[in-house]
């Protein structure tokens, strides 16, 4: 038999139907989703030659942002026509708050965090925060950026709160005489708190408890009272000499005692003087 052959011929159709005149293309702002969009979806065709049949774009878009967007028109009896518009995606808003923390004075600062309301589902917001300067006891507003180019974030400001320090300041113990100065009364307080110790001003001899106030901005003192020794003070009673002539029996009233070292304001009572011994009638001199 006889062999054939065949040669492919490519035929190219051209189509000359008129294009769509007077296309205007306008997008509609849309808010990030976290899903893919359809940028057709948010295209509106306005065309001279009436309602268009099928709009459809070059591709799909997302994140947020301004994207230029080539639609493909399509009208029966008309060619397959192509507009180009800006289709923008505009960052999804929510609010970021930030957590209240506290620690206590001289602390180091705890790690702040942050809540989110509307993110969507996989995504994250990357957080820098700062707070009011101040390392003094007392309350510091904390504020943060929180970044993320699909959001627009509304941030609420926590609060850091720094509470004082609980410590102990023992008073030291200290020694006196009676009637003496009070000493010096010293703590183990450390810098930032006033002590202002409370012991009377002329205390009597014994032991008397170091008591004092506390007073800081940082610190809860609780004072650990010291104790003062109070020694006795040592006085000399010296009676007077006194004159008798011989024969003529007993003194009747001797001289007051001679008191030395007391002091000011305090006074020793009942303080007898007499003759020590037995009168003899003799010359001499004798002990009162």
């Amino acid at each position: 038999g006889a062999t054939v052959d065949f040669t492919p011929v490519t035929f190219e159709i051209e189509d000359n139907r008129a294009e769509i005149a007077g296309l205007v293309a306008t997008a509609k702002a849309v808010e990030y989703t976290g899903r893919p969009i359809d940028p057709a979806s948010t295209i509106e065709i306005n065309s001279a030659e009436g309602d268009v049949v099928d709009v459809k774009a070059d591709r799909e878009i997302k994140d947020a942002g301004t994207y230029n967007v080539t639609a493909t028109v399509t009208r029966p009896g008309f060619k397959k026509t192509t507009v180009s518009t800006e289709v923008v995606v505009a960052p999804k808003a929510i609010t970021a708050t930030v957590a209240n923390a506290t620690k206590v004075y001289g602390d180091a600062d705890p790690t702040f965090t942050a809540t989110a309301e509307g993110l969507v589902a996989g995504d994250e917001l990357a957080y820098t925060f700062t707070r009011a300067e101040g390392e003094d006891a007392g309350k510091y507003a904390i504020n943060a950026t929180a970044t993320n180019a699909n959001y627009a974030v509304t941030v609420v400001p926590g609060e850091l709160t720094i509470t004082k320090k609980a410590i102990n300041v023992t008073m030291a113990d200290k020694a006196m005489t009676y009637g003496d100065a009070l000493p010096e009364f010293t703590s183990d307080a450390p810098a930032g708190v006033t002590i202002t110790p409370t012991v009377a001003e002329k205390p009597n001899a014994g032991t008397v408890a170091i008591t004092a106030t506390a007073e800081s901005a940082n610190y809860d003192v609780t004072v650990v009272p010291g104790t003062l020794t109070v020694a006795k003070k040592a006085i000399t009673i010296t009676a007077q000499n006194e004159f008798q002539v011989q024969g003529r029996g007993e003194i009747a009233e001797y001289k007051a005692a001679k008191v030395e070292g007391l002091v000011e304001g305090d006074e020793i009572t009942n303080i007898v003087v007499g003759f020590k011994g037995t009168y003899a009638d003799v010359e001499g001199t004798f002990a009162t």
